[in-house]
C-alpha cells in the first residue's frame, strides 16, 4: 500500500453500496416474486449499511420506547 492510500478516509459500507449501479426494477409476470424480493432486499442492506454507531444507538432507544413507553435511566 503506497502513502497516498493511507492518507485517504476509509469508504463506509454506505459509500460502497452507493458506488454500484442502480438495478433497474422490471417486474415480470404477477406470480413471480424474485424481483419484488430483490427490491425489498436491497432496500434493507441500504438501511443497515447506512446505520453507525450513532444511528444504531437511537433505533435501539426508539424500539425501547416503543415497547415500555420510555428508555430507562442506567442502572434501572
Amino acid at each position: 500500500m503506497t502513502k497516498d492510500h493511507r492518507e485517504q478516509a476509509p469508504i463506509t459500507p454506505e459509500e460502497s453500496l452507493a458506488s454500484l449501479p442502480q438495478i433497474k426494477f422490471e417486474p415480470g409476470s404477477p406470480g413471480e416474486e424474485s424481483g419484488f424480493r430483490r427490491a425489498e432486499l436491497l432496500q434493507s442492506v441500504l438501511l443497515i449499511a447506512g446505520m453507525d454507531h450513532a444511528t444504531e444507538a437511537q433505533f435501539v432507544r426508539d424500539v425501547v420506547r416503543n415497547a415500555l413507553g420510555r428508555v430507562p435511566e442506567i442502572g434501572e
